[in-house]
């Protein structure tokens, strides 16, 4: 049984790529999010029980609370099929409220011989530290966990170090599944507009707050290319929660003429046209175990600008497919200078080109589902 609440967006393209390759070495079924995608044939039965209501409402109170209660519904259900059918294995994706999780993952214990969970970032990005007590329950749970590279175990060594005999590297694989298309008669014409005015184009893409390091970015950008009439930086994607180092600086986002800022979720068609219109992607992250950014820039053919942290660097090629840089601003600042003063367009176009060829040759998801079912799923000391 493999488990994924969220089931949606990246998401669905990781946890379908991961389920398509190990279907065709054990008996799967999913159990995800009642909007993961229906329009395609797939090899195993897909159970969609979380978030029928709550995945599209307004942020708030009302959809916290009834989220909360959908995703205890959907557990109850999948503990029902426990009871009542016999599973060799549980693996979950993502763990979403942990204090009841915890209560879950016990149920389950009970149930089901040994469970498996991926720990796509070893401390959540909002709360870090603060779960640690939670995670280290979860962690004497589970008989199993996975992370996405040996950056991402060292640091799952310095802070759960009694669980360390447990962690495996099971690599991400790509995108396969990456919609491309686009169409612009739904785009603004101020959209459409600002791009023609600018030779290149750098864009950030995905969740806003302090760990993605955006404020960084732009701190950076409103120092070094303020009002630059050949460079023009796009800012795409959703706020959460206070971010009070960002906050600080929107007076003069707003006031430079060369940011496309756009605070808030972006629908596909959107972001699609912008990840295509660019030259590079930026990833100033502070803080990140792993990012299905690098995945998406590879199926859009894009190179990419990021900080060493987490296991990113182990999927990144410096100087061929790709730029790495230290995780410091003024480490960034020379690295995003250097590209726009020394790097043409065709060059980072190629570059894009050996980064998609990259990840395809080199993380395909048959080698990886073969190697989990291999060594994880089928390994008796679990």
């Amino acid at each position: 049984m493999m488990v994924d609440p969220w089931g949606t967006y990246n998401m669905y393209m990781y946890t379908n790529g991961l389920c398509e390759s190990i279907a065709d070495y054990i008996d799967l079924s999913l159990w995800t999010n009642y909007y993961y995608p229906k329009e395609r044939a797939l090899k195993y039965p897909v159970k969609r029980i979380f978030f029928k209501r709550s995945e599209y409402m307004k942020q708030g109170y009302p959809r916290n609370l009834i989220r909360l209660c959908e995703y205890y519904s959907g557990y109850f259900a999948l503990i029902r099929e426990l009871q009542q059918n016999k599973y060799d294995l549980v693996h979950i994706q993502w763990l979403l409220h942990y204090k009841s999780d915890i209560r879950f993952l016990t149920k389950i214990k009970k149930l089901c011989p040994k469970i498996v969970y991926t720990a796509h970032n070893v401390l959540p990005h909002r709360s870090g530290e603060k779960s640690c007590r939670d995670l280290k329950k979860i962690y004497s749970i589970v008989d199993a966990v996975l992370v996405h590279g040996e950056g991402v175990k060292e640091e799952f060594a310095s802070q759960f170090a009694d669980y360390i005999h447990k962690v495996e590297v099971q690599r991400h694989g790509p995108f396969t599944d990456q919609d491309l298309t686009y169409d612009t008669r739904t785009i603004e014409k101020k959209v459409l507009d600002k791009l023609q005015h600018y030779e290149r184009v750098s864009i950030y893409f995905g969740n806003i707050f302090f760990n993605k390091g955006v404020d960084r970015l732009l701190r950076i950008w409103l120092e070094v290319f303020k009002n630059n009439r050949k460079h023009l930086l796009i800012i795409a994607g959703k706020k959460s929660g206070p971010y009070k180092e960002l906050e600080e600086l929107e007076r003069d986002i707003i006031a430079c003429d060369n940011i496309l800022y756009i605070d808030h979720f972006i629908e596909n068609n959107l972001l699609n046209f912008l990840v295509s219109q660019s030259q590079i992607v930026l990833l100033p992250y502070r803080h990140a175990s792993m990012s299905g950014v690098i995945f998406t820039a590879a199926e859009f053919n894009k190179p990419v600008l990021s900080t060493k942290t987490g296991a990113i660097r182990e999927y990144l090629l410096d100087g061929e497919n790709s730029f790495l840089t230290e995780n410091r601003d003024d480490h960034f600042s020379r690295a995003l200078q250097h590209i726009s003063e020394n790097v043409s367009k065709e060059t980072l176009a190629l570059m894009g080109l050996k980064l998609h060829k990259h990840i395809r040759q080199n993380f395909s998801w048959e080698e990886i589902g073969k190697k989990l079912v291999d060594t994880v799923y089928n390994n008796t000391l679990l």
